[in-house]
C-alpha cells in the first residue's frame, strides 16, 4: 500500500512523473555504472575467462536509455562477441530484465540457453520464439519499493547485472578476447 498523498490534479500527476523518470534516470546511471568493465578489477585474479573481452566494453553508442518510457537497452555488438541484446524495462510495480539472442540460440534446449535460463535457480523466466527467429528470454521482479529504498535500486541493478553476466558467460566466445 503507498504512502503517498493521492493524486488529485493534473499538476501533482506531472510532479509525481516527474520524480518517477529522475528516478528511472537514477536506476539506469547506476546500472550503467555497475556494468561498465572497470567495475570488475578482480575478474582475472578470479579466473574469469572474459575478464578482458572486448564484450564487455559497452560503448555510448550502444546504450539506448528512455527514461520517461522505463526503458534502457544495452545493443548487441557482435564485432565485439556480445550477439545478445539486453533490454530492462521498469514501468508499473515490475522490472523487467529480458535478452534477445540471436537465431542461432534460438533452441531453448541448447546447452548455453538451459545455462542463461537458470540464472536465477527456480525464479524461471519466460521463453518466447520470435518471428524473427530470435528467442527472448525475460524476468519479471516486483518493484514496489524500487524508488523508495536504496537496497531495492541495489537489488534491481544485481538481477540486471546478473543478467548480463550469464549472457556474457554463456554467449560470449573466447575467440573474441584479445589476448
Amino acid at each position: 500500500m503507498s504512502t503517498s498523498p493521492p493524486i488529485t490534479s493534473l499538476e501533482g500527476y506531472l510532479e509525481s512523473r516527474k520524480q518517477l523518470i529522475a528516478s528511472r534516470d537514477v536506476l539506469f546511471s547506476v546500472t550503467r555504472m555497475y556494468l561498465r568493465p572497470g567495475q570488475n578489477p578482480d575478474a582475472q585474479l578470479l579466473g574469469d575467462r572474459l575478464w578482458n573481452s572486448p564484450a564487455r566494453t559497452i560503448s555510448d553508442d550502444e546504450w539506448v536509455v528512455n527514461a520517461a518510457r522505463g526503458y534502457m537497452a544495452v545493443l548487441a555488438n557482435a564485432d565485439k562477441g556480445r550477439g545478445f541484446q539486453l533490454i530492462v524495462l521498469q514501468q508499473g510495480m515490475e522490472l523487467q530484465i529480458a535478452v534477445q539472442l540471436p537465431a542461432w540460440y534460438a533452441d531453448p534446449k541448447l546447452p548455453q540457453v538451459i545455462r542463461f535460463i537458470n540464472t536465477f535457480g527456480p525464479v524461471q523466466p519466460k521463453v518466447t520464439n520470435l518471428p524473427t527467429d530470435e528467442l527472448l528470454v525475460e524476468w519479471t521482479f516486483s518493484a514496489v519499493e524500487l524508488y523508495t529504498d536504496a537496497r531495492a535500486v541495489e537489488d534491481a541493478v544485481r538481477r540486471i547485472g546478473s543478467v548480463f553476466e550469464c549472457a556474457l558467460q554463456s554467449f560470449t566466445p573466447t575467440t573474441k578476447s584479445p589476448s
